[in-house]
């Protein structure tokens, strides 16, 4: 084994750390040979596990993965490999992946600047340290996402976080995997844009008041730098007919919050009362009849 070769460079700093460690031990505590073996050894497993190969969190993974059932599915039929993925969808002239996708740029062009500019609604994707994803919408007047451009390229997207229900499940995930994922849309535009990269939480004054709406500063304003963008084509959006008022139902679907936090009917309907009148007020800030509530 040479010095060049990569396995030993990536176990070097384990080697240095180990002998570091036992020089330590003989020094302080003079231990026997056993006792400097196994604390010696501990160490590096220790360090290999956490730092190396993410060991515990893959073990945890594929126990999932192997472990749970999916209702009605039949295993054989399972795809859980890319190339049976693959021959059941053939790649096609558009590419296979980010980075062979001729559509898919590392920033924002003109007309994605535009896009965004025009766009009252973003979906933000984060996922967890299970490694489950969460899915957010984030929306406002148009043009509420800022967009920070160098050399006449968008390179990074700021996100006011306006008030929510402060379970704040996406900012969560952020601590730990700081990364986003994007759907910016248009009422009436089929087309979508899909973009994302590294993000980061800050609560810099100057930043959540330049995000101020409606008399209130967001809490804290997340920053997206942009490693892929593209626009996503209109195909789902014409088969659901999504921005055709002739399919839209005749009454909107009316979800309750009562029966999730309370058994009892009174409370349940006075908690829903609630959550109506603070929509009400947020609408009315929304009219410009009021500030909006916190």
């Amino acid at each position: 084994m040479r010095l060049s070769d990569p396995l030993l460079r990536a176990f070097a700093p384990y080697f240095v750390g180990c002998t570091a460690v036992g020089a330590a031990l003989v020094t302080v505590t003079r231990p026997t040979r056993r006792e400097l073996v196994f604390a010696t050894g501990g160490f590096a497993l220790a360090r290999l596990l956490r730092h190396r190969f993410g060991f515990l969190r893959t073990l945890h993974r594929l126990r999932n993965r192997t472990t749970h059932s999916f209702t009605g599915l039949r295993g054989e039929h399972i795809i859980s490999s890319l190339a049976a993925l693959r021959d059941a969808v053939p790649a096609g002239p558009s590419g296979s992946h980010l980075g062979d996708a001729p559509k898919v740029l590392d920033h924002l062009d003109e007309q994605m600047v535009g896009f965004i500019a025009r766009s009252p609604l973003v979906h933000v994707a984060t996922v967890d340290e299970r490694g489950q994803p969460f899915v957010s919408p984030k929306g406002d007047a148009p043009g509420f996402v800022d967009v920070l451009q160098e050399k006449g390229r968008g390179v990074a997207l700021r996100i006011p976080d306006r008030p929510g229900n402060r379970l704040i499940f996406g900012l969560q995930n952020l601590i730990n995997q700081p990364r986003i994922g994007l759907q910016f849309q248009i009422p009436g535009t089929a087309t979508t844009l899909r973009c994302g990269g590294p993000a980061a939480i800050t609560s810099d004054p100057d930043l959540l008041e330049r995000h101020a709406a409606r008399g209130l500063r967001p809490r804290l304003v997340v920053q997206v730098q942009v490693d892929h963008a593209f626009f996503h084509c209109s195909k789902a959006y014409l088969r659901s007919q999504l921005w055709q008022p002739s399919t839209w139902p005749d009454q909107s679907y009316r979800v309750c919050f009562g029966p999730y936090f309370f058994q009892g009917a009174k409370e349940r309907e006075a908690l829903d009362a609630d959550i109506e009148r603070h929509y009400e007020q947020v609408r009315e800030a929304v009219a410009g009849k009021r500030a909006e509530p916190d």
